[in-house]
């Protein structure tokens, strides 16, 4: 392995005849040129290519389709392609790859249309993600209809035209077509296409969007029927007219007088309340205390943020009010979906629940939380139409729905990072005290700016407290990766998957928490590893050498920023 050394040189082309028995090529992050040698093909039980981060250039060879056992191939963040008819032609002679499960061609200079021989790749296919290319043309949905394990499908940032076809997405779980050209009469509404919080369609300017999506989502967010409209106003209040109103009254009736026993939570510019509107919708009302300093800041960044996102992941705004109380004072609260299972916080550390309430997370329910708020960030960085800061990851910011899936909330110190005239540079919206101590990145307490770096450190520092179980004030914090990798080991001192998996996770969370900003990981990374990780622990792998192997893999391609 190779990974993230900054290496500057051309890959020898007879690579694969040298080392015939090559299982794992990890190349990513550095700086490698050319074409990636096509003498691979000659490595017959080469396994995992990842390459990403660097700068290989030209078509990409259609000998890989000879190795047989290459279930990861991941060529993304490079040069390949010349925007050309053909630059896919490499996809047909991977349908001999029985066990393919893993493509990564996103950030590349890949042309053409989408080729029908997509529908022969294997069955077992769980990511396709081709994003931010040059791949144009309709959108076939039959060429995917035999891909039944596909997860994820990333189709973002291309030239896409067309009708997108009923028959897409019938199984997809989740998929990414904004920012291209698309257009139809209306979306279809099977499959992904039946949950709006699953799909994404940003940037589709001819695009309508079907009724079932509900009347609150898109008032609350991005309406986008007919032709999109662009976001010039900078208002904090838009989305005040947007929603639909309640009264003080009716509020004060909700939470019984904003009774403490409805009190879910407080912070530095106000509280949180349970309430129970008349149709019995349980919710949480966010009442800002206007009398105190940044209070009313915090308040229209939260809204100006919120006019903009929509996502499964994130928390969702239901109703807002603006008006005064009975003494005649300011009141502007946020109502939002009340989260059964309140945050993360009571769920991590059992002294915040009463002593009758016993609040446990398994493995796997922990894993899913985690990729849930990456998921969340990775939208917040990478697929808003401005880049947003959360600037707060932490438990307390982080809720549990009903179904135990993770939301991510309070934007109340979020920054819109702003790109300057000059590309290379970038200011945030707003300034100020950024983060929680125990989370907050170093660079901030030394003056620095907003950053995705900074929110991708608390989120390095949330996973180490998920996966050791200790509170970032706790002494032996710093030492308790190193633990809880001690501990991972059976008694023959052979790695379970399980354990293999914590153990993942810790080097992906110390991946985000580096010191310096440029060498933490970016969360689509950290997202796409995560995923693999939980693919990995459920499914089993096949041998202890496999699981060994695949191990390490993936703990080292997750340092890739």
């Amino acid at each position: 392995m190779a990974d993230n050394n900054q290496f500057r040189a051309t890959p020898p082309e007879n690579i694969g005849i040298t080392l015939p028995n090559l299982q794992i090529l990890g190349l990513g992050t550095n700086e490698f040129s050319g074409s990636i040698p096509a003498s691979l093909c000659n490595a017959s039980k080469l396994q995992i290519i990842s390459v990403l981060e660097n700068n290989f250039e030209g078509r990409v060879s259609t000998k890989f389709g000879n190795l047989q056992d290459l279930w990861w191939l991941d060529i993304s963040f490079n040069n390949h392609g010349s925007n050309s008819s053909n630059d896919l032609d490499f996809i047909r002679s991977l349908r001999n790859c029985s066990k393919r499960e893993i493509l990564v061609f996103n950030h590349n200079h890949l042309g053409g249309v989408l080729p029908n021989s997509i529908a022969n790749l294997s069955t077992q296919l769980n990511f396709l993600l081709l994003g931010s290319n040059q791949v144009s043309g309709n959108i076939n949905g039959a060429i995917f209809e035999n891909l039944i394990n596909l997860i994820q499908l990333g189709m973002e940032k291309n030239l896409f035209t067309g009708i997108i076809p009923t028959s897409f997405g019938a199984h997809l779980k989740e998929e990414f077509i904004q920012w291209n050209t698309a257009y139809g009469s209306e979306v279809p509404e099977n499959g992904v296409f039946g949950n709006a919080s699953a799909i994404s369609l940003i940037g589709n300017a001819k695009l309508c969007v079907s009724a079932a999506i509900s009347f609150l989502v898109l008032a609350t967010f991005v309406v986008v029927c007919g032709r999109r409209k662009s976001i010039k106003s900078t208002s904090a209040f838009s989305i005040i007219e947007s929603l639909p109103k309640i009264s003080y009254r009716r509020l004060y009736e909700a939470t019984a007088g904003f009774s403490p026993s409805n009190l879910i939570g407080s912070g530095g510019f106000g509280s949180v309340y349970k309430g129970v509107l008349d149709q019995g919708q349980s919710v949480a009302v966010k009442v800002f205390n206007h009398q105190q300093i940044g209070a009313s800041k915090s308040f229209i960044t939260e809204c100006n943020v919120l006019r903009n996102i929509c996502h499964q992941n994130l928390v969702k705004i239901v109703t807002c009010c603006s008006s005064t109380d009975y003494g005649q004072n300011e009141f502007k609260p946020l109502v939002f979906e009340f989260m059964t299972n309140g945050s993360l916080e009571k769920w991590l550390h059992q002294d915040t629940v009463s002593e009758n309430q016993s609040r446990n997370l398994s493995l796997i329910e922990r894993l899913n939380v985690a990729i849930d708020v990456a998921s969340a960030l990775h939208y917040l960085h990478d697929q808003c139409e401005t880049t947003i800061l959360h600037c707060d990851i932490k438990p307390s910011n982080v809720l549990l729905d009903n179904d135990m899936v993770a939301h991510l909330g309070d934007f109340g110190l979020a920054r819109l990072l702003l790109t300057t005239n000059n590309s290379s540079q970038t200011q945030s919206s707003t300034v100020g005290m950024m983060g929680t101590i125990g989370y907050v990145c170093p660079e901030y307490g030394m003056g620095g700016q907003a950053s995705r770096e900074g929110d991708v450190y608390s989120y390095g520092i949330l996973l180490l407290e998920m996966f050791t179980g200790k509170r970032t004030t706790d002494n032996i914090f710093a030492e308790a990766s190193m633990t809880r990798e001690e501990e991972t080991h059976n008694d023959n001192g052979e790695v379970s998957s399980e354990n293999q998996g914590q153990m993942n996770v810790l080097r992906i969370a110390v991946g985000c928490s580096m010191e310096s900003p440029g060498d933490r990981l970016k969360m689509e990374v950290v997202t796409r590893e995560l995923h693999l990780t939980k693919r990995a622990l459920l499914v089993g792998l096949q041998s202890a050498s496999a699981t060994v192997q695949v191990h390490e893999a993936l703990a080292e391609i997750s340092k890739a920023p």
